[in-house]
């Protein structure tokens, strides 16, 4: 289905968890998946079962390490995981575990302390593309992995076609990307027919 692509990348974003359940800024703290976030994974399994997949890489954090196994579960043959440093999502600093409105109210608009800043996490995002092309070229893979992250690579990949700050990524939702004739591509952004 995909052999005229030399690297296939589907970009899968970790189930729900309860922090996402009630909309607070989730950076590296180690949340688990709830039960919605498991069964989205699940279904996203099943939709994952169109592609012949090498491999997963994930994020080291518990929901992306959970949301990949239970989608390689429901697969129709065994495809070893990885875990990918870089995959980590974006540190938010002292905003993590504050909704919105909260950040707002204490930070306004100023620099947040501890917040992994926007340029440092644009280089990281090109570091993992440029490590898992040399890694990966030719095969078809699953990165489970954060929002931050995902809208950084969707921008990154469509030269700001896409801007950062237009792109929302629900739980579980797949987009894509592949390298074909030296360059990136985007195929699905933020997929959800699976989850419906």
């Amino acid at each position: 289905m995909q052999n005229d692509k030399q690297l296939l990348i589907w970009l899968i974003r970790h189930g729900e968890t309860e922090w996402n359940k009630l909309k607070k800024v989730q950076g590296r703290e180690d949340i688990e998946l709830n039960e919605t976030g498991i069964a989205q994974a699940n279904a996203a399994g099943k939709f994952a079962r169109k592609i012949d997949w090498d491999a997963f890489v994930t994020s080291p954090l518990k929901r992306t390490v959970k949301t990949a196994e239970r989608i390689a579960a429901n697969l129709d043959k065994d495809v070893p995981i990885y875990i990918e440093d870089d995959l980590i999502e974006r540190h938010y600093g002292k905003a993590s575990g504050l909704t919105y409105e909260e950040r707002v109210q204490i930070f306004n608009s100023r620099p947040i302390e501890g917040m992994e800043e926007l340029v440092d996490l644009e280089k990281r995002a090109q570091r993992l593309l440029n490590h898992l092309l040399h890694q990966w070229q030719g095969k078809r893979i699953i990165a489970v992995t954060h929002g931050g992250l995902i809208k950084t690579l969707l921008a990154l990949v469509s030269k700001n076609t896409l801007k950062r700050d237009d792109i929302y990524v629900d739980n579980c939702s797949i987009s894509s990307i592949y390298y074909m004739n030296n360059d990136w591509h985007i195929g699905l952004c933020n997929e959800k027919e699976h989850l419906s």
